[in-house]
């Protein structure tokens, strides 16, 4: 059974903190994760393990990595294709030009360039290799219904974060309470009673 709550009226109002009791995440019997205390239609950042991107080799057997995001610089240690690179002791050095599968100066060892980009040398061109800037948050942005409800999917193929962070606050998925998710019908919120 649900009740209904008419954001558009007084009366609603004086419901609403009783709706602050799904103010935490919570999950769903099929393990979707939802928060429905959000501004409707309002960005809500969701951070849930280390940033991570796919980077293709280029023809030269380099992979260049570049920041994980415009705001962040690469961190001390990336993870590439499951190997692990101390970022603060590679060399300085220019990124030589790729002709004709060829350098047009050889590089034997990892290094870093100027504008701060990592690179990689001796690795499988035409390849992708994982990278994972440790220590650095991915951020996934979710719109929030106009009801102010948000749901994070929960799927074979997209599994839901086994933790995450959501207003500062750390969460662990499986310790959050199980419940049954609001509904939102045409713009007007329906929760369980």
């Amino acid at each position: 059974m649900f009740r209904q709550i008419a954001i558009v009226t007084l009366a609603a109002a004086s419901v609403l903190p009783a709706f602050s009791a799904f103010a935490a995440p919570f999950k769903d019997m099929d393990g979707n994760i939802h928060i429905q205390d959000v501004t409707p239609n309002a960005q809500v950042p969701i951070e849930a393990g280390e940033s991570k991107k796919k980077v293709k080799a280029n023809y030269c057997g380099l992979v260049v990595v570049s920041k994980p995001n415009t705001s962040t610089p690469i961190p001390g240690s990336i993870v590439v294709g499951g190997e692990t690179i101390d970022t603060t002791t590679l060399p300085m050095q220019s990124l030589p030009a790729c002709v004709d599968n060829a350098l047009k100066e050889a590089r034997a060892t990892n290094f870093k360039t100027s504008d701060g980009r990592v690179v990689l040398v001796a690795k499988t061109a035409g390849i992708n290799y994982d990278v994972i800037y440790t220590g650095v948050p991915s951020v996934k942005q979710y719109r929030a219904s106009v009801c102010g409800f948000v749901r994070i999917s929960n799927s074979l193929t997209n599994p839901a974060p086994a933790s995450f962070t959501y207003a500062s606050t750390p969460y662990t998925t499986a310790d959050l309470p199980t419940q049954t998710p609001g509904r939102c019908i045409n713009g007007v919120k329906f929760i369980p009673q």
